[in-house]
């Protein structure tokens, strides 16, 4: 059965508008929509961009609810300006884009494929006020395969899905239906978007779990397993991107690995110590007035879990991961081969563009795999035995700070919920990244 999550993200503050550069905004019509070429993944004909934008263009003007700006008078319009070119796949890009063009919404695309299974998402953003709905659908690769055709059938879906949802009710089931008459289960998730960097965040209502090993085949530092209790918080829905992270430090260089490049915009930001992600937060929290941080090791925890008791999010059989994370594989062992690998192929040998794989049950990406992640917590060994129950916030000193996930490098026994691994906290690394959350009180 095929699977779609539908997300609704809303701004925190209404007031929050993302500053176009260059020439002003015309004025703005409130049924007026722009559809931008896709952002497709390297393995797949680049002349799909512009295919899947015109089968999506289509779908939602037979829709009659919105006048779809034709392509020629945005390559027209975005021509002029010297900011921007014709080629915006990314949604900060569109948002400023479609200031000028004087739209209401604007929808971008994306398509990946993980697993031998294209992975397709379009997300439509009220330019103005920054809601966000995005959908994700998912099928099997194969030569008889109509992406064009799949395009019109996930937006007719996005469009019944935006139509039929209360916005801002977070944690409830819906159903939509495609044209192709196939019920669909989806959630819908309040959010909100970062002004400063474009990082979406998800809502994460807190909750009890138990935390640490669960199988009773972990490491010692897992055990023992026990109950903890965090409060609500937003997590961002991806590891932080060079792009993002170079909007503080915009010399970053995240490197190589073999002469294999971790630099490109959509990546992870890698080689980065956790001073390097704290700095980062600060940076954001004093540009907007919010609080940004690393999660506590508990936080990531029970947002990694999403609900589940198991080794991952999607199970404990490891050759399963290459649908949901980016691990040490198959594609791996063809340029290292005597690397230790799951017998499953990913089609990256380094890191992959957030978000390429498929998500969680909370909606949040590359939770597993990639690049580690740094979290707020001091490591010790032993701090599960003496850890409160209620919002754990980890030692109070200690000489290294934890990471978790894993990644794409070598040991794929290290992608579990559970696993812990530490280092010191001013030094970075090629495969340790991050990611943020915000706490709502």
């Amino acid at each position: 059965m095929r699977k779609l999550i539908i997300i609704l993200i809303l701004v925190l503050n209404a007031n929050i508008v993302i500053a176009a550069p260059g020439p002003k905004a015309v004025r703005r019509v409130d049924n007026l929509l722009a559809v931008f070429d896709f952002e497709i993944a390297a393995s797949i004909d680049r002349s799909m961009s512009r295919l899947l934008a015109e089968g999506v263009r289509s779908e939602i003007q037979g829709n009659q609810k919105y006048t779809v700006v034709e392509q020629n008078k945005m390559d027209k319009i975005l021509k002029r300006t010297a900011s921007l070119s014709t080629g915006c796949v990314t949604m900060e890009c569109a948002v400023k884009a479609g200031k000028m063009l004087g739209v209401r919404d604007v929808v971008v695309g994306n398509l990946s494929i993980a697993n031998n299974t294209y992975i397709m998402t379009l997300t439509v953003a009220d330019v103005r006020s920054g809601d966000t709905s995005a959908i994700t659908d998912e099928f099997p690769k194969n030569e008889n395969n109509d992406l064009v055709a799949f395009s019109k059938s996930i937006a007719a879906a996005l469009l019944n899905g935006i139509s039929s949802q209360p916005v801002g009710t977070a944690e409830k089931e819906s159903t939509a239906v495609t044209p192709r008459k196939q019920a669909i289960i989806g959630k819908i998730n309040s959010g909100y978007i970062d002004p400063t960097t474009g990082m979406a965040f998800l809502y994460i209502k807190g909750g009890c779990y138990s935390m640490g090993d669960s199988k009773g085949d972990g490491a010692t530092n897992e055990k023992p397993f026990h109950k903890v209790c965090v409060d609500d918080f937003y997590m961002g829905t991806y590891e932080v991107t060079n792009a993002q992270f170079r909007k503080y430090r915009p010399n970053h260089d995240s490197g190589t690995y073999e002469g294999l490049s971790l630099n490109g915009e959509s990546q992870p930001a890698v080689n980065i110590s956790w001073e390097d992600a704290v700095g980062f937060s600060t940076w954001i929290g004093d540009a907007t007035g919010k609080r940004y941080r690393l999660p506590t090791e508990a936080e990531w925890e029970y947002a990694a879990r999403a609900g589940t008791k198991t080794s991952n999010y999607w199970g404990d059989k490891d050759d399963d991961a290459c649908g949901y994370a980016n691990v040490s594989d198959l594609a791996a062992k063809k340029k290292w081969p005597k690397w230790v690998n799951l017998n499953c192929d990913d089609g990256y040998a380094v890191t992959a563009p957030v978000g390429s794989f498929k998500p969680n049950a909370f909606g949040l990406y590359d939770m597993m795999g990639n690049a580690w992640e740094w979290v707020n917590d001091w490591y010790d060994d032993k701090y599960y035995a003496k850890s409160p129950k209620t919002n754990p916030p980890g030692p109070m000193t200690g000489q290294y700070r934890v990471l978790r996930g894993g990644s794409w490098f070598y040991f794929p026994w290290n992608i579990s919920a559970s696993y812990r691994f530490r280092f010191e906290p001013g030094i970075p690394y090629f495969n340790y990244g991050f990611r943020l959350v915000l706490p709502v009180k």
